[in-house]
């Protein structure tokens, strides 16, 4: 279980916490929709911060999953690094490289 160091989940920890849900799932993908609904627990404890819910109606935390999306091309990122597939269709979402044929 991922329990964010600091007040608010970073990029980085939501990218093993993401690739700790992925591995459970099949295919080892999984949509938005499905990562805002079944990322928690057992696989990450959100804090106070996190569960803090935006103007736009949603939780922090869902801002550090996005990133790993939009940081894309940045050293460290999980999609970069060859962990992560960013995934466009069907709702994206993300896929553990390692069960992708793409």
């Amino acid at each position: 279980m991922i329990r964010p160091a600091g007040p608010r989940l970073t990029e980085q920890e939501a990218a093993l916490a993401l690739v700790s849900f992925l591995e459970t799932r099949a295919y080892g993908e999984a949509t938005y929709k499905q990562i805002w609904t079944y990322l928690g627990l057992p696989h990450v404890q959100f804090t106070r911060e996190d569960r803090y819910v935006s103007r736009r109606g949603e939780p922090h935390w869902h801002t550090a999953v996005r990133n790993i999306a939009a940081h894309f091309d940045k050293p460290g990122n999980a999609v970069r690094e060859g962990i992560l597939v960013r995934r466009t269709r069907g709702g994206g979402g993300f896929q553990l490289a390692s069960r992708s044929k793409s």
